[in-house]
């Protein structure tokens, strides 16, 4: 895995990937899984799912089971 990956949404800016994140290495090493609420469909390039989380409107939380953080 790469430490850094090119995020086309962000205009090609470059993104840190699980690498910088200790506790996320340590949970791989125990063998821990984190599972997703819901399948992920790829095709052509896109990205897709079928997934109606609650709206929590005093949240600020983004309703997608994945994304990319840019900080």
């Amino acid at each position: 895995m790469p430490s850094e990956v090119e995020a086309e949404t962000l205009g090609s800016a470059a993104v840190r990937s699980l690498k910088y994140c200790p506790p996320i290495i340590d949970m791989m090493r125990l063998g821990v899984l984190i599972l997703c609420p819901t399948d992920i469909i790829i095709q052509g390039g896109a990205v897709s799912w079928d997934w109606l989380p609650p709206i929590l409107p005093d949240a600020n939380i983004s309703r997608a089971p994945i994304g990319v953080s840019s900080f």
